[in-house]
């Protein structure tokens, strides 16, 4: 991908809002750009929000990775 990530369209977009939008479940990504999504989403949204914490949790693990998918 040419340095665009991949969330920004329309379908990846509804599947994550739909899947992460309760701040007190706990999150799984399949991908990268999902986690960058969840972070943006929900990053003001203080320590007792486990999408915030999952989304932070898996970027951390991936700061090595030079792509997003």
């Amino acid at each position: 991908m040419s340095g665009r990530v991949r969330w920004r369209s329309g379908p990846d977009r509804d599947l994550w809002t739909t899947r992460h939008r309760d701040c007190e479940s706990e999150a799984g990504f399949d991908s990268l750009g999902e986690a960058i999504f969840v972070r943006t989403a929900h990053g003001g949204h203080g320590p007792e929000c486990l999408q915030s914490l999952s989304a932070v949790a898996y970027l951390g693990g991936h700061n090595d990775d030079d792509h997003y998918e």
